[in-house]
């Protein structure tokens, strides 16, 4: 199975490599499922009116 890695002599390096772009993809997906989560909270939700100082 280490023979048809892309770096098969250097499997830190490969994990270094590997680990941070993981991190990046998912946090990404993380992000768009909490913005849609916010989205869909802030649209179910009533707005609240704020009362105006103006007379």
């Amino acid at each position: 199975m280490m023979k048809s890695m892309p770096l098969p002599d250097s499997p830190r390096l490969m994990m270094a490599l590997a680990g941070p772009a993981v991190g990046i993809i998912s946090g990404i997906v993380i992000g768009v499922f909490a913005v849609i989560a916010g989205r869909l909270i802030r649209s179910g939700t009533p707005s609240v009116q704020r009362m105006s100082s103006e007379g």
